[in-house]
């Protein structure tokens, strides 16, 4: 059996940081001025409240790291006075310019659950919002982007703490999962 020398192998974990490093300034950069321009404030509302019948509110969350690559996708729709929630798991997702303010399409992803929003779900996913707003990247290998899309709302925002999680409690508040 052959042994690989840990050299090549530190020189590899340095190489994945430093690629994951880069883009996270790549991402900054890009970004920052339309988050500076389209920041949640207190006296912002809440999305969801601005949806009209048969819109969708759509928040795509893709973590990468030298280790792993998946995404997420929580749709929220309001149907007869309802908001309902499909959530999918690995989607496959086209690129779109950030210019379109339309929701992702879950092509070909693994609808886990669909649920109806209460609205303490719905207090729950604004404190979720205000949260994320406020992250700063802390330089972790591991990054969430998050992507929200809608015809009145679009945000972007990178979360490299390796810390905050807040999709997975978002998911288990919303899904029980």
């Amino acid at each position: 059996m052959k042994k690989t020398p840990l050299i090549l192998i530190f020189i590899f974990t340095t190489f994945c940081w430093g690629l994951n490093f880069q883009d996270a300034i790549a991402s900054y950069t890009s970004i920052h001025h339309k988050i500076k321009t389209d920041t949640i404030t207190v006296n912002f509302g809440n999305p969801i409240f601005d949806l009209k019948e048969g819109e969708t509110l759509s928040l795509l969350v893709q973590s990468n790291g030298c280790y792993t690559a998946h995404s997420k996708l929580l749709l929220i729709t309001k149907e007869k006075e309802l908001f309902i929630t499909r959530l999918y798991f690995n989607p496959t997702i086209t690129s779109q310019t950030s210019a379109i303010r339309m929701p992702f399409d879950p092509n070909n992803g693994d609808l886990k659950e669909t649920h109806t929003l209460s609205n303490k779900e719905m207090d729950y996913f604004m404190s979720f919002l205000i949260s994320l707003n406020s992250i700063r990247d802390k330089g972790c290998s591991t990054t969430d982007t998050y992507v929200f899309n809608s015809i009145r709302f679009s945000m972007i925002k990178v979360d490299g703490t390796c810390q905050w999680k807040g999709f997975e409690r978002l998911q288990k508040e919303l899904f029980n999962q």
